[in-house]
């Protein structure tokens, strides 16, 4: 691109031919005033208060909307420009009600301190100031449209950036108001970003609404735990008290914008369930204890278990979303003791290619590049719901003409337009992908085979429900043969906040840290509760919500001897079968390392102390193996000391592309018979946190996943219709839903979804069920 040379303020700037104006003076550290201007969105020029002079035009120009021409000659701070901002700046006041006392916004609004700087201490308008009514938008984002300047960045931000067209403007002038148009919530998965967005107090945070003032807060930088993504965020606290998340930005990972779920789950965090004490059971009674106790108590079980049945007899798991050094120290903890069945993939049911895997399941690009894509092919993907932020590069990419295709087991609502979608029936994924590789020429889906191949940078996605299906090692297989057909890279979309960190910690059965080959290969996940241990040692994890067969789990926690459960939170079922509670410090109250999907390690420290007696896991996991005399345990003084000797064990070894050659068998292992039932688990129900807040909970993506979702046709086989209760049954489990007619699910299946409590411990994703009515 072609650079000018154009001069602000007497100043010689090179610029980039076809910059706008207020562009080349805010990466010159020259300030101007704006409102409606926002970088990630388009250029709307309504608010006028970036107007600047420039030499030779007869009046002022709006600096977002005005490109630079070489020679031009700006004046920001002339008198001329200022007395234009000034009487911009008393037009916006007209109307704005006199509430900052009151505002939300107050100490941090955008209005504030412009009119400090252009605003007049008088004003000379003396009628009557204009009033909107109030619009409720959902549980999320709270308003006061009175205040609201029609800057428009909401709404622009709902057509660009989410996809959702869910604000927009009724009238003109005075008169023009912002909002949703048939009175509804808003439902975007992004929705508190136009909170960011907002220059004024007409948009809040409806959950901490007259809890503290911008000047009380003080922020930590934190990293997101729910998803790959790895989400730069602040914490803001008052008094040692979270009070609220808001994005960080990082224009590789998450540019400005941080979703709902990051942005609201803070608030699960001070639960009724939180616990913040040792817990033990005693005569099937459950105490409070001391630490000390508690980990005698701990460690004597364990003893005893292992003098008596063998270090066999015990398994570790963990949540994926644990920091790298929790997740580290349990499984230095429990290889010392001799354990070797270790895994995180809890919901994971085909483990066959998992020696093929490299160092870490990896996404293969950078999180950034995915913009810059032509072609993208996802397979097993709610994209949108499971991971917003890569949905966000995505659905930018489909904006700027890339074709985007998809195999999915729900014809899930993407909002864009794809070039070719498969919804198979019963949720054969890998023969939808079997055909697209095998169509005859001409066919549909060899069409998706030929956008691939023409495509200058085509990327293959696969999502939750492809790396959990029972034919994921197969799908996988067949989607690296795709990529080999059509020079496209394959990423995954792992779940949790640390799926890669716990790979790294050694947190699996056939592999050490830093992916070094474990002599003696432990059980799988799902082998682990399929062949029932003596003892389970569970970190941040609740089985009956966090497996992909929470009966399964259930039952063989029941049955064992003894369970050590160490967790942030307590469950009715957990009583049920654990033995020993040890509270462990969740998201903001720890220090810790995330390695996100595209491979980047990202440190954090804790916003706020641990609640009560709560302590950082892996302080737990060392003063357990010190008590267990694990040899070369009391190096560990620091989280630093845990870090670099992580650290060091990785070295300068490169993650290397992922690569799965095609197993000896072709054929799926999905029933062929009755009905198959489709159970993704909801974004609001993924972790412990997120089930726990409220405002999350009360939204429509929360509320919308319950029941027994079936198309028509499945309903009228059965008799059935809308809301009427049908007992669903599986693995001699059975629950009461109301049904729900959703033409999404494809033929010979019902979605029943995993993670929520209403549904019960019922089996497996993928495996037969039964529905009655009641």
């Amino acid at each position: 691109m072609s650079t000018v040379n154009i001069e602000i303020n007497g100043k010689l700037i090179e610029a980039q031919a076809g910059q706008m104006i207020i562009e080349v003076a805010d990466a010159n550290n020259v300030r101007i005033p704006r409102f409606c201007y926002h970088k990630h969105l388009s250029v709307a020029a309504n608010c006028r208060m970036c107007l600047v002079e420039v030499e030779k035009l007869r009046k002022p120009v709006p600096a977002c909307a005005t490109p630079v021409t070489d020679g031009m000659k700006v004046m920001t701070r002339s008198p001329e420009a200022l007395k234009a901002q000034r009487a911009v700046m008393e037009f916006l006041l007209i109307n704005h009600p006199l509430d900052c006392p009151v505002c939300d916004q107050g100490g941090e609004c955008e209005l504030q301190d412009v009119s400090l700087g252009y605003g007049d201490d008088i004003s000379r308008y003396n009628e009557g100031k204009r009033s909107v009514t109030d619009q409720d938008i959902g549980p999320l984002v709270e308003t006061e449209m009175t205040r609201c300047i029609q800057c428009t960045r909401c709404v622009r931000f709902g057509t660009e950036i989410s996809g959702m067209r869910e604000l927009g403007g009724l009238g003109r002038g005075e008169f023009l108001e912002i909002g949703t148009f048939v009175q509804k919530h808003v439902n975007s998965e992004l929705s508190g970003n136009i909170i960011d967005l907002c220059p004024v107090g007409a948009l809040t945070n409806k959950p901490s609404r007259f809890t503290a003032r911008a000047w009380e807060l003080k922020q930590y930088p934190s990293i997101s735990p729910h998803d790959c993504v790895g989400s730069n965020l602040f914490v803001h606290v008052r008094r040692q008290e979270r009070n609220r998340v808001v994005p960080r930005e990082n224009a590789q990972i998450n540019e400005t914008w941080i979703s709902d779920r990051d942005r609201y789950s803070l608030y699960g965090l001070d639960s009724k369930d939180r616990v913040t004490q040792p817990l033990i059971k005693i005569d099937g009674k459950w105490h409070t204890t001391d630490w000390t106790t508690a980990l005698e108590l701990a460690v004597e079980s364990l003893q005893k278990i292992i003098h008596a049945q063998g270090e066999d007899s015990i398994a570790g798991l963990a949540s994926s979303s644990e920091t790298l050094e929790n997740l580290y120290m349990m499984q230095r903890w429990l290889r010392g003791l001799g354990v070797k069945h270790l895994d995180h993939r809890t919901k994971q049911k085909d483990f066959s290619d998992q020696d093929q895997f490299p160092l870490y399941p990896s996404l293969n690009m950078a999180i950034s590049e995915i913009e810059a894509s032509d072609a993208i092919f996802l397979i097993g993907s709610h994209l949108r719901k499971e991971q917003p932020l890569i949905w966000h590069r995505v659905h930018q990419a489909w904006k700027e003409g890339a074709q985007v295709s998809w195999v999915n087991p729900i014809d899930y609502d993407l909002i864009i337009k794809p070039t070719h979608k498969i919804i198979p029936e019963r949720g054969d994924i890998l023969g939808a992908l079997q055909s697209v590789i095998a169509s005859p020429e001409g066919a549909k889906q060899s069409s998706i085979v030929q956008k691939l191949k023409s495509a200058n940078k085509p990327i293959i996605l696969l999502g939750a429900e492809a790396l959990n299906h029972p034919d994921a090692a197969m799908i996988r297989a067949t989607a690296q043969k795709l990529a080999e057909l059509t020079g496209a890279t394959v990423g995954l979309l792992t779940e949790g906040g640390n799926a890669a960190g716990a790979w790294v910690a050694g947190m699996v059965p056939h592999r050490l840290a830093a992916g070094r080959k474990a002599e003696q290969q432990g059980l799988d996940a799902h082998q682990i509760f399929a062949q029932p241990r003596a003892a389970y040692v569970l970190l941040g994890l609740e089985p009956e919500y966090d497996c992909g067969n929470p009966q399964l789990a259930t039952e063989a926690l029941k049955q064992a001897n003894f369970v050590l459960n160490i967790a942030a939170f307590t469950t009715p079922a957990m009583f049920s079968y654990a033995d020993i509670i040890l509270p462990a410090a969740p998201f903001t109250e720890l220090s810790g390392t995330y390695i996100n999907a595209e491979g980047k390690w990202q440190r954090v420290n804790a916003a706020v102390p641990p609640a009560g007696e709560s302590r950082p896991a892996w302080k737990i996991f060392r003063v357990l193996a010190d008590l267990c005399q694990v040899e070369g345990i009391d190096k560990y003084t620091t989280i630093a000391d845990v870090y670099s000797e992580i650290e060091n064990l990785v070295g300068d070894e490169a993650q290397t592309a992922s690569y799965w050659p095609m197993p000896g068998h072709t054929h799926s292992h999905l029933s062929k018979d009755g009905l198959i039932r489709l159970a993704e688990t909801p974004m609001y129900a993924i972790d412990a946190v997120t089930r726990r807040s409220q405002p999350l909970q009360e939204t429509y993506d929360a509320r919308y996943p319950q029941g027994a979702h079936m198309n028509s046709e499945v309903a009228r086989e059965h008799s059935l219709i809308q809301g009427e209760s049908v007992t669903v049954t599986q693995d001699e489990q059975q629950v009461v839903l109301p049904v729900v007619i959703d033409e999404r699910i494809p033929a010979g299946c019902v979605y029943v979804a995993q993670g929520l409590t209403a549904h019960g411990n019922l089996g497996a994703g993928y495996e037969p069920l039964e529905i009655k009515r009641v």
